[in-house]
C-alpha cells in the first residue's frame, strides 16, 4: 500500500505552514477564484504533483507493469473452458521493505 499526497504538497502541510506562519512553494495551490498562491492561509485548492513524486510513482508503475505484462484481463484470458465458468483473473501482489 502506498500513502502519498498525489498534490505538491498535501493538505496536512498547508495547515502547518499556516500556523508556522510560513509560505507555500510556487506552484503547489490557488485560491478560491483559481489564481496561484503561496499564502497557506489562502490556498483553497492544491495542485497535483510531478516532479520526484510523479518520477517515483511512473517508476513503480513501469517495474510493475514488467512483471505482470503478460497476464490478460478475466474476459480476455487464454483459457480454453467456457464462458460461464469463472476463473480468477491474473494477480501481483508485491511488498516493499523500506528498511531493506
Amino acid at each position: 500500500m502506498i500513502d502519498w499526497a498525489t498534490s505538491v504538497v498535501a493538505m496536512g502541510r498547508v495547515q502547518q505552514l499556516a500556523r508556522e506562519g510560513k509560505q507555500l512553494p510556487p506552484n503547489a495551490a490557488v485560491d478560491e477564484s483559481g489564481q496561484p498562491t503561496t499564502d497557506p492561509t489562502k490556498a483553497k485548492y492544491l495542485i497535483p504533483f510531478g516532479a520526484h513524486k510523479g518520477y517515483g510513482l511512473a517508476l513503480m508503475n513501469e517495474i510493475v507493469g514488467a512483471f505482470i505484462g503478460g497476464s490478460l484481463p478475466t474476459l480476455r484470458n487464454r483459457w480454453t473452458k467456457l464462458a460461464t465458468t469463472r476463473e480468477p483473473a491474473p494477480s501481483f501482489f508485491q511488498v516493499w521493505k523500506p528498511e531493506a
